[in-house]
């Protein structure tokens, strides 16, 4: 189970850092997908997903403390149960010394994880058929 613990975190950090307003408008996924993309080959390496989960952390930790915490959590998130509800489970499972708080540490570990996941034919890569396969399995499990 901690494998789609850790796709919901990677879909919620996605959510919370490209929220346009307040309530939780986000981008176009493959807009988001070519940003990643760094070198525009059509595919995401290793290295280009962790920059951005990076730069993604940083947006995250709004108050600046090196920390993910409840406290950073944006307000449509605060306000809607089931967000959450998510967010804290997911918090919980990214928090593996059981903290609290999510380090940038905790996080990149995550990212790499869930990098393993969504590249289901394992060959370092993610592509856009492997990135609509992983969404397509983290709405599933939403909807449970």
């Amino acid at each position: 189970m901690r494998i789609s613990f850790t796709l919901m975190l990677a879909v919620f950090a996605c959510a919370s850092a490209t929220a346009v307003s307040a309530q939780g408008m986000q981008r176009d996924p493959a807009r988001r997908f070519a940003q990643t993309d760094a070198n525009h080959d059509g595919r995401v390496s290793l290295q280009e997903f962790q920059a951005s989960r990076a730069r993604r952390f940083d947006q995250l930790d709004r108050n600046h403390d090196g920390f993910i915490t409840d406290a950073d959590l944006p307000r449509f998130v605060r306000n809607n149960s089931r967000w959450s509800q998510m967010a804290k489970a997911m918090e919980q499972m990214a928090d593996v010394n059981h903290d609290g708080r999510v380090s940038r540490d905790e996080f990149m570990a995550a990212g790499q994880e869930l990098f393993v996941t969504v590249d289901v034919n394992h060959d370092g890569f993610v592509d856009q058929a492997e990135m609509q396969q992983a969404r397509e399995r983290v709405q599933a499990l939403a909807k449970h």
